[in-house]
């Protein structure tokens, strides 16, 4: 059975993969082309660095057994380390270092095949025996590190030749494929393997396959990388070179965007953001936002959350557009059920406002009066939507103190539990499996949201959606697992929370499409001599 890879991320991590999946024919060291050009279609242009604006990030950097807790390195690293595959702009799974790979029948085995031709940085050959040490050397935290859960599932690494490796499994984990499209980034094992320092580590070990090479940094300041001329697509990259700053305060770093010493920056406020589209830049969303639920303690019987019909009124009394329309500029986006964006289920109508609704709710269910209960919230949270949220809710009758937690309280209070309260957290990307199993957790590492309410079965029917190589059953079981999240109110879905960037127009094909900064196409990126 032969697909072409222009499959939807959405559908791959929820349908899983299919049997086999092949990449389109093309010359085996170009990637099947994607759609992330722009619409301009100019001719692309050569020279120039692009510099990208951060208002953090650049604290640590090291081949990926080094720093793999560390965000700052998948945020970072791209212009020099690539993965096997990557997600264009519009989810789909794209070849990169892997130019196909396939899936036997029973789930049980994924060979991949590799590019020719493809040398690290250090001059040194990228191959199957490349893959396998990254792979085998791949921790969370560093060398001695935990394995990350998605590769539990492997046994064993076959190298078949110099441009297959197999990966044999105990159990099919879909969860396998929505995490290599970001690490492990290949890292050349000599380099890798070197003894450095501190001080070298960024230099020495930040040695990849990929359009750019590391040059030079400053920790909290800069990284600059240069132009690979040696890369393995040819004709390619079209820059000079990347440069990334750093700049934490956010008024300092809109001016020196506005001032022109970038020509991209990330992590933009909704306000900035409109401010800047106003002006005439180019605001980029990223493609797989993060979404703010409200989680009531639901497994506790004692709760008055255990109830059905008060977690359905917690979602009736509030006017989720109404919050969007005040805090997000349009960039927000209201979530009325679990499924992927832009997708619904036939048959579940959205629980809007309707206060109304709410107190019949809360009467039936015992509470004419309403009730106190606590409001957690990381003290990050935007406080006026916060206050929204605890003010839609107390004129329904639910009185909610609002108790912000630093990090490592909300993710103890996640991790062993709450009573008679609500969290209001960020989940990862709405809808699909993986966001479904960190979510609410499965047999292998509930590790998150212990109170949440689950239903009979739940956990074994996660476990069976997840190690199910068949695409269409697993698409069924996937659906059915959404749809009990909505209909149950395990959660109450208020909005997405897009990462926001903003670029000027002489940056064209960038393709960044990711939540995750600097998460795009720098082979293709160029720039043009003037804003057109």
């Amino acid at each position: 059975m032969k697909m072409s890879l222009s499959i939807s991320l959405v559908i791959l991590a929820i349908s899983g993969v299919a049997v086999a999946i092949y990449a389109e024919q093309a010359p085996s060291n170009v990637p099947a082309p994607g759609p992330y050009n722009d619409s301009t279609m100019i001719q692309p242009r050569y020279g120039g660095v692009l510099t990208a604006i951060l208002d953090s990030g650049i604290s640590g950097l090291g081949a990926p057994q080094d720093k793999v807790q560390n965000i700052d390195y998948v945020r970072t690293a791209p212009p020099a380390m690539e993965c096997l595959f990557f997600q264009d702009n519009q989810s789909n799974l794209r070849p990169k270092l892997a130019h196909a790979w396939d899936i036997a029948s029973d789930g049980r085995t994924i060979t991949f095949h590799l590019q020719k031709g493809v040398k690290f940085h250090d001059g040194t050959d990228f191959n199957a025996q490349a893959v396998k040490w990254n792979l085998e050397n791949f921790r969370f935290g560093g060398p001695g590190g935990a394995i990350p859960s998605f590769l539990k599932t492997v046994t064993s690494y076959k190298v078949i030749d110099d441009y297959a490796i197999q990966l044999n499994l105990s159990v099919f984990n879909a969860d396998l494929f929505n995490n290599m499209d970001l690490y492990p980034a290949m890292a050349s094992p000599k380099a890798a393997s070197s003894v450095t320092s501190p001080e070298t580590v960024a230099k020495d070990h930040t040695v990849g396959t990929g359009p750019f090479i590391f040059d030079s940094w400053k920790r909290d300041q800069f990284i600059k990388y240069v132009k690979n001329p040696h890369y393995w697509q040819k004709g390619k990259p079209y820059l000079d070179g990347v440069q990334i700053l750093q700049i934490a305060d956010p008024v300092t770093r809109l001016m020196a965007f506005k001032s022109g010493q970038g020509q991209m920056i990330f992590r933009l406020t909704p306000s900035d953001a409109h401010d800047l589209e106003t002006a005439g830049y180019k605001i980029i969303l990223g493609n797989r936002p993060p979404t703010f639920y409200l989680i009531p303690d639901g497994a506790n019987p004692e709760s008055p959350f255990h109830n059905i019909k008060v977690r359905e009124a917690v979602e009736y009394a509030i006017d989720k557009k109404a919050i969007v329309s005040g805090i997000g500029y349009g960039y927000y986006k209201v979530v009325d059920d679990f499924a992927p964006p832009g997708q619904t289920f036939s048959g579940l109508q959205p629980r809007n406002y309707d206060p109304r609704k709410a107190k019949q709710l809360l009467s039936e269910a015992g509470f004419p009066t309403g009730f106190k209960t606590k409001l957690m919230a990381p003290t990050t949270a935007d406080r006026t939507a916060l206050t929204a949220v605890q003010t839609y809710l107390k004129a329904v009758g639910i009185d909610a103190t609002v108790d912000l937690a630093d990090i490592s309280r909300i993710v103890t209070i996640t991790q062993q539990g709450w009573t008679n309260g609500i969290l209001f957290p960020m989940s990862p990307t709405n809808g699909d499996l993986v966001s479904v199993s960190r979510f609410y957790g499965d047999k292998r590492y509930i590790s998150a949201y212990v109170s949440a309410f689950r239903p009979s079965g739940w956990f074994e029917k996660l476990a069976s959606a997840i190690s199910d190589p068949n695409e269409t059953s697993r698409a069924a079981k996937a659906h059915e697992l959404l749809r009990m999240m909505s209909e149950q109110a395990m959660g109450i879905p208020l909005w997405t929370l897009p990462s926001i960037a903003a670029q000027d127009k002489t940056v064209h094909n960038l393709g960044w499409s990711q939540g995750m900064d600097l998460y795009a196409q720098w082979a293709e990126a160029w720039l043009s001599t003037s804003t057109m």
